[in-house]
């Protein structure tokens, strides 16, 4: 999924219809550093919108320069983050994955409120392989050994997870399913980036034309 921005050279200042080199030269400046006060401005954007975001995901703009040959920058999300920001931005339902559903629990987590990747891989296919709750498992979860725990499938149409064992049947702590993910709009990146290109362009377009009539281009 695409998610970005082209600030182009029709946003600024109509000087530019002078078609003087150094106004040509000033507009790519403009366009490139526009962008890139978007994509400085994006991270603080995320933490604002979203629910503790990792840094992977506030490291995923990036900018596409402008040059005299094509007078139209480019800021965006790269495609990794764009593949679950997309979502956020759109909505929509996403195809069949394996679903992650922590419950609220005493198990540790990470500052983002999440478990490591790894350490859900390692609990799904102990769970799969109805694997018992080894010290090792409770170590990732962050589980007294007082607790009793089963791990695997119970059954009965509860899917593949790690479960308390409690008086008359299981609580879950930890589940998996495969099943479609369904997403209501969150954020508004593109109207946000937007509105900040058009606060910023001309200001740097004024800076990088007597940049550029000073240093005689």
């Amino acid at each position: 999924m695409r998610l970005s921005v082209d600030v182009k050279a029709a946003e600024v200042s109509s000087v530019l219809k002078a078609l003087t080199r150094q106004a040509r030269f000033a507009a790519v400046v403009a366009l490139t550093r526009t962008a890139g006060d978007v994509r400085d401005k994006t991270p603080g954007y995320l933490e604002q919108t979203l629910d503790r975001p990792t840094p992977f995901t506030r490291r995923g703009a990036f900018v596409r320069r402008a040059t005299l040959a094509d007078p139209t920058a480019v800021v965006g999300i790269k495609d990794r983050q764009a593949a679950y920001l997309g979502y956020q931005e759109a909505g929509g339902t996403r195809p069949p994955a394996r679903r992650v559903i922590v419950l609220p629990s005493d198990i540790r987590r990470d500052q983002y409120g999440s478990i490591p990747r790894l350490q859900l891989r390692r609990l799904y296919e102990a769970a799969k392989a109805n694997k018992r709750a080894t010290a090792a498992i409770r170590r990732r979860l962050g589980v007294s050994r007082k607790v009793d725990l089963f791990v695997g499938e119970p059954g009965n149409g509860f899917p593949p997870g790690i479960y308390k064992r409690v008086t008359g049947g299981l609580v879950p702590i930890v589940v998996f399913r495969d099943e479609p993910v369904r997403y209501r709009p969150r954020m508004q990146w593109r109207r946000w980036a937007a509105g900040v290109a058009s606060e910023a362009v001309g200001g740097h377009f004024e800076r990088a034309m007597a940049e550029a009539l000073g240093g005689g281009r």
